[in-house]
């Protein structure tokens, strides 16, 4: 470990330990040696052309422009959470696998031996960035070198990041501790981000969103400010799901593809598919659950330009009992004491601890968190009668597959990474996306507890209850905690030459008052994200927040958000979709520092509506007992709306005067409750703007 990283670990330690806030930055991590195959080699930090960081919200993830997948420029993990404490996955990757056959009638099998075919990325890739052109026997990889053959990664804000914002942004992006940031790599953050939204690649298949409806990409002006993409209708990079007003607040995208004979076989032993995929993965900024959530699209079209015989004869493949899969290697905290499962009700694999102290998240006085991978959306197969989600919108007829195995490794045991040439790495991983274990020989499925008949989803019991199949029990069909690996895999279906398909994940993170209960916060967020991709990703928002004007008096503030009658009625008369949110009231709150949040200020009053609800509970975790209860988080009172406040004592420090000179902080937020019986969360609350107010004798008074 640098000398740095253990400096500024044990400093942002001690603050946490005494309560105290800090910016943090990236924590990188000397990892040791242990069963990980081929390492990756460290490289200069900050390379926004080849790797790109999402940090919109609670955790962080890294991506490569040639689909390598949550590993950083510098060697480090790939996600941590909360963000700038710990990580919680040390890299993971997309992963296919088919039967390669020339025709369509499946009955000319793929040359040199190979019907079988796998590809993806683990520790190592074996893609290439860049797109194929053409198609068939004309398509082409095109050179990795292009200067488009890049990753791009979009903010919608960018241009009215804070600086502190922008410290942050580029610490990470750096791997750098926020006090060693300058004033160049802030800019140059800057810089990447206004680049990448001007050099938005629609035309090679990066999302938009198409707000006048036209099909085509009508990029918004150069001086646009936020607030107006929405309100004046313009086109914007990125995504939005069935409102296109509901955009992700900051997205990554690159595109790559198979087709390099060399790479292919230099990562499974197998020769190329001929796929071209492109890769979406987005987040939003929010401090609910959301806010523990990020997003992947995969996109997966079969173009060719791979050898259909052994002449060398170039052509694309008809793909049958095609599977793919989302793999990880989980390192929470500590590698050594792991324990990966699933729950088939939520299509979802984890990773939680097996002890009830890991040591690095010790060091920020945080218990084990927990993280899972939710198949939100597999590929389509035919199914009369049905309703699929497909480029986020419906097609009837289709269904979505879900997660249709589990597969897991576990360090040391008999199911360890495959490795070497085709027969004990393609195939091995071809049993696995089907189910079964890594072992050679005839199909095995994993162990399982005696009594239990064998299925596709091994270790699918309940951890915080302890019932079911478990891991780390210390038996041949539970191995004790350690460094595991986890598949959560979908399939089979076809993709036909020119077809295309694609596959949603979730990832979901937790934090609890300990290691189990964290598992039980984790897939209560995982509601969140299987609500928000329920509603075609249109997610509900908070109502605007109002427009304070501030009166500066002697020793006292007037607080006024009544006077611009086009915002009240904003905040005020607005519906939000999904779960019917609709206006309920205002809080007032002093807060003890400019940068605290609402979990630290004082709730001074609440404004609610004369109507029911007063109080309004919602879900939320109870650290005293462990488990997510009903509780309050908004505390009307049927008072009646008032829109103006008269602030004049310290309600922070309980003095019954403000001085003159002094600085307070405060804030006035409005907040919606949901309409929709059952809808999470019950209540959305406006952004906190901090309002830096001074009381003092008016000019011309004294």
């Amino acid at each position: 470990m640098k000398k740095w990283q253990i400096l500024f670990r044990s400093f942002f330690a001690v603050l946490l330990i005494y309560g105290m806030t800090i910016e943090p930055a990236s924590f990188a991590k000397e990892r040791p040696a242990h069963e990980k195959g081929d390492r990756l080699a460290k490289t200069g930090a900050y390379q926004p052309e080849r790797y790109q960081i999402l940090n919109i919200n609670n955790l962080w993830t890294w991506a490569r422009e040639d689909g390598l997948s949550n590993h950083s420029p510098t060697g480090d993990n790939g996600t941590f959470f909360p963000r700038g404490t710990a990580f919680i996955i040390y890299q993971d990757g997309f992963v296919f696998g088919s039967k390669a056959y020339v025709d369509a009638a499946h009955t000319q099998p793929a040359p040199f031996s190979q019907t079988i075919r796998v590809g993806g990325a683990t520790y190592g890739t074996g893609t290439r960035a860049g797109w194929v052109d053409g198609f068939g026997a004309n398509a082409t990889a095109v050179d990795p070198d292009d200067p488009r053959a890049r990753i791009y990664r979009i903010r919608r804000d960018w241009k009215e990041m804070t600086q502190d914002e922008l410290r942050r942004d580029a610490a990470e992006s750096n791997e750098i501790p926020a006090s060693d940031v300058t004033a160049a790599q802030m800019q140059a953050v800057y810089d990447q981000y206004t680049k990448d939204w001007n050099e938005w690649p629609v035309d090679l298949g990066a999302p938009f969103i198409d707000r006048n409806g036209n099909g085509i990409y009508d990029p918004p002006p150069a001086d646009f400010t936020t607030k107006e993409l929405i309100e004046k209708g313009y086109d914007e990079p990125g995504l939005a799901g069935a409102d296109p007003n509901s955009p992700a607040d900051q997205v990554i995208w690159t595109v790559y593809n198979d087709l390099h004979r060399p790479t292919s076989t230099g990562r499974f032993g197998s020769e190329p598919t001929g796929l071209e995929i492109q890769v979406t993965i987005w987040g939003y900024k929010r401090t609910d659950a959301l806010g523990n959530i990020f997003f992947r699209k995969w996109r997966i079209i079969n173009k060719g330009g791979v050898e259909i015989d052994a002449n060398g004869t170039k052509g694309v493949f008809n793909l049958d009992s095609m599977y793919v899969c989302q793999w990880s290697d989980p390192d929470l905290g500590s590698f050594s004491d792991d324990l990966v499962g699933c729950d088939t009700t939520l299509s979802l694999g984890f990773v939680y601890n097996g002890n009830a102290i890991d040591t690095d998240f010790r060091k920020f006085n945080l218990p084990p968190p927990s993280g899972g991978y939710d198949f939100l959306q597999g590929p389509i197969i035919p199914s009369p009668g049905d309703r699929a989600v497909f480029d986020l919108k419906y097609i009837d007829d289709f269904k979505n597959l879900g997660m249709t195995g589990f597969s897991y490794f576990s360090a040391g045991s008999p199911y360890s990474d495959p490795g070497g040439g085709y027969d004990t790495n393609t195939i091995l991983w071809y049993k696995m996306l089907r189910g079964f274990a890594p072992l050679e020989g005839p199909d095995q499925r994993y162990a399982f507890p005696p009594g239990v008949t064998p299925g596709p989803f091994p270790l699918a019991g309940d951890p915080v209850t302890g019932t079911g199949h478990i891991d780390g029990q210390g038996q041949d069909y539970s191995f004790v905690p350690g460094d595991r690996r986890l598949l959560v895999i979908t399939g089979p279906f076809e993709l036909a030459a020119g077809d295309t398909q694609e596959v949603v994940v979730a990832f979901v993170a937790g934090l609890g008052s300990d290691r189990l209960s964290s598992v039980s916060v984790m897939k209560f967020n995982d509601r969140f994200a299987q609500n928000t991709y329920d509603a075609l990703f249109q997610v509900p928002q908070a109502p605007a927040a109002p427009d304070v004007k501030v009166t500066e008096l002697n020793g006292e503030i007037i607080l006024d958000w009544g006077s611009d009658l086009e915002q009240v009625a904003a905040t005020e008369e607005k519906v939000n979709e999904p779960g019917g949110y609709k206006f309920e009231g205002y809080n007032v709150y002093q807060l003890p520092t400019p940068t605290s949040s609402l979990k630290d200020a004082k709730r001074i009053v609440t404004f609610d509506l004369p109507t029911d609800p007063t109080v309004v509970l919602d879900e939320q975790f109870d650290v005293s007992s462990g488990q997510i209860l009903e509780q309050p988080v908004q505390f009307g009172s049927n008072s009646g709306i008032q829109r103006y406040f008269k602030f004049d004592r310290d309600y922070v420090q309980d003095v019954d005067k403000l001085n003159n000179g002094q600085e307070y902080y405060l804030a006035v937020t409005a907040y919606s409750v949901a309409t929709v019986p059952g809808f999470l969360p019950a209540s959305l609350e406006s952004n906190v703007r901090v309002l830096a107010v001074t009381p003092k004798v008016p000019f011309g008074t004294q």
